[in-house]
């Protein structure tokens, strides 16, 4: 059964807004504002009761994700949301290939770049992003579950990990956007 056949008007008037096109890849894509799959499905976990945050489900400007608007926002730390995606094309070099959950800081002084308009900013700093893949995983920066991703701060990514397997435990600013894989 399909989104709209479940939920109706109360995730989109049309079933094409809601439904995702079936290829099983909750995708992020820039182009639209009522078709963006990583934002229907933090409405979809709404509507079916799962979370309390009523996401909108679509972006006001094309593909920007808004932390506390259609990004689930963090309770723990400013300015930080969470989000579902598809990360094949975010990691260079060592794509996961998997819907992941994206930890992601949104600052509205940065300009958004124009391949990542939902949160990309780094997060965490290295040490708090090892910690979690200490306890939750294996604690290598990019392998298992829990992958160390550079968050972004503008102009440049950051440097969360010294390579593969390492964090960039030196450093004390926050570097990190990292992902957690859900498939």
């Amino acid at each position: 059964m399909n989104a709209h056949a479940l939920w109706g008007s109360s995730c989109d008037t049309t079933a094409a807004e809601c439904n995702g096109d079936g290829d099983e890849k909750i995708e992020y894509t820039a182009a639209g504002t009522q078709d963006v799959e990583a934002f229907r499905a933090q409405q979809h976990l709404y509507l079916s009761g799962i979370m309390s945050f009523d996401a909108s489900g679509y972006a006001t400007t094309a593909g920007v994700g808004v932390i506390g608007t259609n990004i689930l926002a963090s309770s723990v730390f400013d300015k930080v949301g969470y989000t579902i995606f598809y990360d094949g094309a975010l990691y260079s070099g060592s794509y996961k290939r998997t819907n992941s959950i994206l930890i992601g800081a949104s600052d509205s002084s940065i300009a958004l770049n124009s391949s990542f308009k939902f949160p990309r900013y780094a997060a965490l700093t290295p040490r708090q992003a090892y910690m979690i893949d200490v306890k939750i995983d294996d604690g290598i920066s990019v392998k298992g579950k829990f992958w160390a991703g550079n968050g972004w701060d503008g102009s440049a990514w950051m440097d969360c990990r010294d390579d593969a397997t390492s964090y960039n435990l030196d450093e004390n600013s926050k570097q990190c956007a990292p992902s957690y894989t859900i498939d």
